[in-house]
């Protein structure tokens, strides 16, 4: 399977993390590419994925087959997909507080489930995607993104920037007191920004966001090292993990680690950075390498 990174153009930087793609069509060596084994789409705060496929796209635990072009912002609970033998897709991954900036659709409306693209952005998502189908290259497709997504920026949110906030929730547990003092506002307009930019609030962004970090931590490690290495310092303990795991994906760290090493492609990648935990964004990610 090839996997393509590419970031978007500077003035689009603040509000879209990367795009990136899978193609299994073009197996090496002309062989017949097989089937790509999905683990769920699980959890995550703030952001979300726009999917542009140019073969089959994925089809949900249910049978239905998704748009096209389909939006994903799960906060709640985890949803099982099918991929085809002929994956080719590229997504938008946008970095969380940012999806008010680029539609005026609330983020509420569409968190927890999988909705069209037209929906957000009308028939002008549907042009773009033929146009990208088209399109003879990543880059190519990349450059067709930029634009669309440039004439989409809205002005921000008014009132005090949460950014930072969120940033501090990434990177490790923090107080909501403490958010407080770093954005100036009251708890309660806390809540109300929060949940404006990413569809959640403080409390359940923070635990998102640890959940996020311990994934990308436990599918992305060398298998030689132990759930115990990986242990989020978010976490009072193994079990507080395992009980965090299991209310939010369903699963326990070691079944989701054994179905990664497995073999099943997931949707988190390596950050730009050496930093193993950064670009932890909305919802599911990147792609096992």
């Amino acid at each position: 399977m090839r996997i393509t990174h590419r970031r978007p153009i500077a003035a689009l930087q603040t509000a879209i993390d990367r795009y990136w793609g899978w193609d299994t069509r073009g197996a090496a060596g002309g062989r017949a590419a097989s089937a790509v084994r999905l683990m769920p789409l699980l959890p995550g705060p703030g952001g979300m994925e726009i999917f542009f496929h140019f073969g089959e796209s994925f089809t949900t635990g249910t049978g239905t087959r998704l748009p096209d072009v389909h939006v994903t912002c799960l906060r709640g609970a985890p949803a099982s997909l099918d991929a085809s033998v002929a994956l080719d897709f590229i997504a938008v991954r946008i970095k969380s507080g940012e999806i008010p900036s680029l539609t005026d659709v609330p983020v509420c409306d569409f968190t927890d489930t999988f909705i069209a693209a037209t929906e957000l952005w009308g028939a002008a998502i549907h042009e773009l995607h033929e146009r990208m189908a088209h399109a003879n290259t990543f880059d190519a497709r990349a450059a067709l993104l930029d634009r669309f997504f440039l004439k989409q920026r809205r002005r921000p949110l008014p009132g005090r920037d949460i950014r930072p906030a969120i940033a501090r929730l990434h990177s490790d547990q923090t107080r909501i007191e403490d958010l407080c003092t770093l954005t100036g506002l009251s708890r309660r307009q806390l809540e109300i920004r929060f949940r404006q930019a990413t569809g959640s609030s403080p409390v359940r962004f923070r635990r998102l966001a640890r959940l996020r970090r311990s994934l990308r931590e436990l599918l992305l490690a060398p298998p030689s090292c132990t759930l115990t290495q990986l242990l989020d310092p978010g976490y009072v303990d193994q079990a507080q993990q395992v009980h965090e795991f299991r209310a939010l994906t369903g699963h326990t760290p070691s079944q989701l680690r054994c179905a990664a090493l497995a073999g099943d492609a997931h949707f988190y990648n390596r950050s730009w950075q050496p930093h193993p935990i950064l670009d932890a964004p909305s919802s599911m990610n990147g792609a096992r390498r």
